[in-house]
């Protein structure tokens, strides 16, 4: 049968998305020590360029940046259904109640603050990624059943006919 424990161990991966290379170079140290594969842009753009080739679990973008800014970054990964499970965390230097709500409506998973207290970026990492590994791991769970039910089902037609076959040489 199927194993029913997600694989907690395996690396996932995050894509760091900031305008101030400063920042991306301490995100990706930290996420790299702690076990993470790191990929790294400098804006939205160049992180939309990034998805197909890098396939991250999870996002880590700047609110603020040039060419594209976190928001409508969020808003195209989570209105794509490729990429819509990807965890996306916000950064933003903008504590205030309006930039929240237009991150929330963008489908943002989670916040920090500027400035960014590195426990709370592990603590938020680690709460995605967990949940990003129990989904990847119900929806390929789904994929199987589904899978084994098609194949009992065959298995049940073909015995039906095979009994049908019988029953009417029965008949003859």
């Amino acid at each position: 049968m199927f194993n029913f424990e997600p694989d907690l161990h395996r690396p996932l991966k995050v894509l760091i998305v900031d305008d101030d290379p400063d920042a991306r170079e301490l995100f990706s140290e930290i996420l790299a020590e702690e076990g993470y594969l790191v990929e790294t842009a400098v804006d939205g753009m160049e992180a939309l360029d990034k998805l197909e080739s890098f396939k991250p679990d999870l996002i880590l973008t700047d609110y603020q940046m040039p060419r594209m800014d976190g928001i409508t970054l969020c808003k195209i990964v989570k209105n794509n259904p490729e990429t819509i499970d990807l965890g996306v965390i916000l950064i933003t230097g903008f504590n205030d109640f309006e930039v929240r709500v237009q991150g929330l409506s963008a489908g943002a998973d989670d916040f920090l603050s500027k400035p960014v207290m590195l426990p709370e970026l592990k603590a938020r990492i680690k709460s995605l990624a967990k949940a990003k590994l129990y989904h990847d791991f119900l929806k390929d769970y789904q994929k199987r059943l589904e899978e084994e039910v098609e194949e009992k089902t065959a298995e049940l037609i073909k015995a039906n006919l095979a009994l049908q076959l019988a029953y009417k040489e029965l008949e003859d």
